[in-house]
């Protein structure tokens, strides 16, 4: 009697926690600098921001509220750390911004999953007296590097995906990879995820997950029309390219970029930057999928 049989894919290799922390020196000083952004659209969040603040002044840290990524990257330069309370995609959304000045992000977690935030509010106290004394490592996460028609790249630390234009029907969509084909797939839509990435979109979509200080790309389509296709796992610097025949439209860390037709190109491959956490504790992916994907 047949069955059907279910795998889990995943990918490993050991970590990698490549600095121990330090204070930038200023005029002979060691002031530490952080900055504070949050998610507004967050229940209390602005509130426990505003808190966060008054503890980081009373331990003699000057601190900037930022407002979004523009002004990180307009007035951030001189951070020490940015703190971000809000959830994963908040962390999302300073990401590019945040590795453009080298600047470690810290997140306080107010979501509902936390892969990436390492802090809940209540540890946050103990975990400020640590990063003063320098009792911190930072951990650097690969990013994607995303160009169409080869015009201004951009950057993400999750996911590149190539989507169907519209609610209905399927989008046709060609994959190949350092320039040979790996075929062509009708599906919703196809994903290019880091390791980061692919504990988000990609794990729902069936696709591997890459365990942390592994670099590479996992390529892997959304519900596809087919029973032949399935995801691939190529090196962080092969040559990734989709193209769409008919209309579809390009996002990158969950924000649309913009629409593409027959004829247009999206190349990805791994960026020369990375984006960097600040880690108090070794990072145990895999407990935190039982304990928050359970």
């Amino acid at each position: 009697m047949g069955g059907l049989c279910f795998f889990l894919l995943v990918i490993v290799r050991t970590p990698r926690y490549t600095e121990y922390g330090k204070r930038k020196e200023r005029d002979g000083f060691s002031i530490m600098q952080i900055g504070f952004a949050v998610n507004p659209m967050k229940q209390g969040a602005i509130a426990i921001r505003d808190e966060l603040v008054v503890l980081s002044t009373q331990r003699g840290i000057h601190c900037t509220l930022i407002a979004d990524a523009t002004a990180l990257l307009s007035g951030g330069a001189e951070l020490d750390a940015l703190v971000v309370v809000g959830g994963d995609g908040s962390l999302l959304r300073y990401a590019d911004a945040a590795s453009r000045l080298g600047v470690p992000l810290l997140g306080i977690n107010l979501g509902r999953i936390g892969f990436l935030s390492e802090l809940a509010r209540s540890t946050f106290p103990a975990a400020l007296d640590r990063l003063l004394a320098g009792e911190y490592t930072i951990e650097r996460r690969m990013m994607l590097r995303c160009s169409i028609n080869d015009g201004e790249p951009f950057h993400c630390l999750n996911d590149v995906l190539v989507f169907k234009s519209s609610f209905s029907g399927v989008a046709e969509i060609a994959i190949e990879i350092n320039g040979i084909s790996v075929g062509t797939v009708f599906c919703d839509g196809v994903i290019a995820a880091t390791p980061t990435g692919s504990t988000a979109y990609t794990l729902s979509a069936g696709g591997p997950i890459l365990a942390d200080g592994l670099n590479a790309i996992a390529v892997t389509p959304v519900c596809p029309h087919t029973l032949h296709f399935r995801p691939v796992v190529t090196a962080a610097d092969a040559d990734v390219h989709f193209s769409v025949s008919g209309s579809g439209v390009v996002s990158a860390d969950g924000s649309r970029i913009r629409e593409v037709c027959s004829g247009d190109s999206i190349r990805i491959t791994g960026a020369s930057r990375t984006c960097s956490f600040i880690r108090f504790e070794k990072s145990d992916l895999f407990r935190l999928i039982r304990e928050k994907l359970s």
